[in-house]
């Protein structure tokens, strides 16, 4: 059974074997999924993956144990404005090395991160956050290279979520969130799965909603002016059933890529979504926008003050 973080003692976190133990993080965004679902769905998605995931870990890998760090709920890319629950883009990327750096520093190596939210800028953070840890051992692997040494684990953090991406979600939304629906008939069905609680009865009487604009670049004005609201999609047709076998596929698709990367394959090929090619999604976008006007002051005060000096 998946052990939890905050439940252990000092001890019994240093007594678990380094190289078989794997740290398990449920992130996502508290937002408005319209009137019959809860505001952190896309957190309890991720929970409830996190906690399916754990699970047939420790079934199909005997040896192996999963540990559960608290989640957190910190969200880069909301669907919808007014309740949208953002942070800035370089809080969860530093979270992310900072957490996984203290268990690293205690002898750990394996984390896997998995969002209810697979915008991308969230996944472009994830990502960069993994990257940050993968290229903190280059030498060490430089070394393991060219010495054939390959005896011990190296760190890895592992962006989950970013296999989930299908490449029709991933053009769709390259430059920002844009779901084929929300709070629909996909997200009410997973609330059904996990606890049919979760769900007002009323959402049988919703009715289908388009999604608010039928131009791409009118939902992107919406988008950036935080001013989508509600759902969009058809939560009506949304059945348990179908929830369950949504979450049993989003589980094959990951957990043997999850296994492979166990087994020694590359967490960076194998999870990744291609997000972060485009510039303004990366965690320091508007840092470089401002570096770059600043060096182009510099240059022109520069090149027309040595022109002055010239013409003099």
């Amino acid at each position: 059974m998946p052990l939890e973080l905050m439940r252990l003692t000092p001890r019994e976190l240093l007594d678990l074997a380094p190289s078989k133990t794997v740290f398990f993080l449920a992130i996502g965004a508290a937002e408005d999924h319209g009137p019959h679902l809860p505001l952190g769905i896309d957190l309890l998605e991720a929970r409830e993956l996190t906690r399916r995931c754990s699970e047939k870990l420790e079934a199909e890998l005997p040896g192996w144990v999963a540990v559960i760090l608290p989640e957190i709920t910190l969200s880069l890319d909301s669907n919808t404005g007014p309740l949208g629950m953002r942070v800035r883009p370089h809080v969860l990327r530093d979270l992310l090395i900072d957490q996984t750096r203290v268990l690293i520093a205690g002898g750990f190596f394996t984390f896997i991160c998995i969002t209810g939210n697979t915008g991308p800028k969230q996944l472009t953070a994830i990502e960069e956050a993994s990257t940050h840890i993968y290229r903190s051992t280059r030498w060490i692997r430089f070394w393991r290279k060219i010495t054939h040494a390959n005896e011990h684990r190296l760190p890895v953090l592992i962006s989950a979520s970013s296999a989930l991406v299908s490449p029709h979600q991933a053009w769709r939304s390259l430059l920002f969130s844009d779901p084929i629906e929300h709070g629909g008939r996909r997200d009410t069905s997973i609330a059904l799965a996990i606890d049919p609680k979760l769900v007002h009865p009323d959402y049988l009487t919703l009715p289908p909603q388009s999604p608010q604009g039928t131009s791409k670049v009118f939902r992107w004005l919406r988008h950036f002016r935080n001013r989508s609201t509600g759902y969009w999609g058809r939560p009506a047709d949304a059945t348990a059933a179908w929830g369950e076998s949504e979450l049993n596929q989003m589980i094959e698709t990951l957990f043997p890529k999850i296994r492979a990367v166990l087994e020694g394959a590359s967490a960076q090929w194998l999870f990744r979504s291609w997000y972060s090619i485009v510039p303004s999604n990366r965690t320091f976008f508007k840092a470089w926008i401002v570096s770059a006007l600043l060096a182009i002051v510099l240059l022109s005060w520069m090149f027309l003050t040595l022109w002055g000096a010239i013409s003099s």
